[in-house]
């Protein structure tokens, strides 16, 4: 596993790049003035109980919450919230709006 460092303009300059390196499997420390902020990595380095771990952490420090039980939920796959009907594109759509 690789793991880089990157600082916030160089990540939003290359962003493209850098979620293609860690889509394959390179794990990017995001830094803000040298210190680091965030991480960036394939959800697939993930594993269901880390992942409900964190969640846990997160719900503790009240940083998240969620109705259910003290089970953390399964992350679902996002949906599309808008279905376009008939021939006009999303890109069309959005011109028309600027209008």
């Amino acid at each position: 596993m690789t793991v880089k460092t990157v600082g916030v303009r160089e990540l939003k300059t290359h962003l493209s790049r850098y979620l293609r390196e860690a889509r394959g499997g390179a794990t990017i420390v995001v830094t803000d003035r040298n210190e680091p902020i965030a991480l960036l990595m394939s959800i697939a380095q993930v594993d269901d109980a880390d992942l409900a771990k964190r969640m846990v952490a997160l719900r503790e420090q009240g940083m998240l919450s969620w109705s259910g039980g003290m089970t953390p939920p399964r992350l679902l796959p996002a949906r599309p919230k808008v279905t376009l009907r008939g021939d006009r594109l999303a890109s069309d759509l959005l011109l028309e709006d600027r209008r």
